[in-house]
Order: structure tokens, then sequence, then C-alpha cells
């Protein structure tokens, strides 16, 4: 249960970013095979690729930097970027599946229009569900993968994680809205 619970004590950092490339690679390959046939371009793809981006990059290098500062030992750089993809795989997975499953939903016309409403609306839910379960998963993996490559104990890696992602992802909104 500890190696599904916290994987980053057991793979080593070159496994844990070739699974994390990866996981980024299917999740694209899926918005690209639901959109491909219904759209010539692959504009789904590039959001998946930019909005992992987007917090991957920014945060990685803030929890860098906060682990060069606060942590007692020498740090990697390669064991914090490579551990933080990993811990967001379950969300850009799941973020692949729900961006191709809601675009195919968006294309459904079937009648009764009624019964129709009541399951799509059902499965948006559904894949709601899912990307919340997800994202709490990855916040979960994300603790334990900073404590364990920066190595701190206890809830102070935990706090700097928290501090570090909802800083990046409150300027990263602030960003998307003024820009």
């Amino acid at each position: 249960m500890n190696r599904i619970l916290n994987p980053f004590e057991y793979l080593s950092s070159e496994k844990v970013l070739g699974w994390g490339l990866l996981g980024t690679l299917i999740s694209i390959a899926m918005v690209a095979v639901t959109r491909l046939p219904l759209e010539c371009n692959l504009s789904g793809a590039f959001s998946v690729l930019s909005t992992n981006l987007l917090l991957w990059l920014p945060l990685s290098t803030l929890l860098y930097v906060a682990a060069l500062v606060f942590s007692p030992s020498r740090i990697r750089a390669l064991d914090i970027f490579a551990t933080n993809l990993f811990a967001m795989l379950p969300s850009i997975v799941i973020f692949g599946i729900s961006n191709g499953i809601s675009f195919w939903l968006s294309s459904l016309s079937l009648e009764p229009r009624s019964v129709t409403e009541v399951l799509v609306n059902a499965a948006y839910f559904l894949l709601v569900i899912l990307l919340s379960v997800s994202m709490v998963w990855s916040m979960v993996w994300g603790c334990f993968a900073y404590n364990v490559s920066a190595n701190m104990k206890g809830m102070r890696g935990v706090v700097i994680f928290v501090v570090c992602y909802v800083l990046v992802s409150v300027v990263l909104q602030v960003l998307g809205r003024y820009l």
C-alpha cells in the first residue's frame, strides 16, 4: 500500500521523469485521437500540454528554490522537477480523458432530448468527480514527492508545497485574466 501512496521512496528520479513524460504524451494522444476525426487541428493536444507546462514549470522552479533555502541537505533539480511531474500524473491523465470525453459528449445529438440531456449532465458530473479525485491524489502525491525529493520531514515540506502551489496557481490565474 505504501508503494501506491508514496511511490517516490521506491522509484528513481529518471523513472519518475520517464513516467511523467509518458503520462503527458498519453494524455495528449487521448485528446488528439478523440478530436482528430471532428477537428483537423491539434488545439486540444496543445491545451493539455500548455496547461501541464504552465503549472509544472513554475511550480517546480519555486519548489526547487524553496528546497535550496529550507532543506537541510543538498538538492538536485532533477529530483524536484521529475517527482513533481510524476505527482501531477493523475490529474494529467484524467484531464486528457475528460477533455476528450467532454468534447465527444458535446457533439452528441440524440432523441429524445430530455433523456439525452440527463445522461450528458450525469456524464459531466462524473467527469467533475473524477477530476476532483485526481486533483486530491495529485496534491497528496505532490506533498510526498516534495518531502522525499527535498529531504524534508514532517509538516514543513507539506506547508512549503501547499504555499508554493497556491502562490503559483494564483499568479497563473491573475496572469490568465489580465493578459
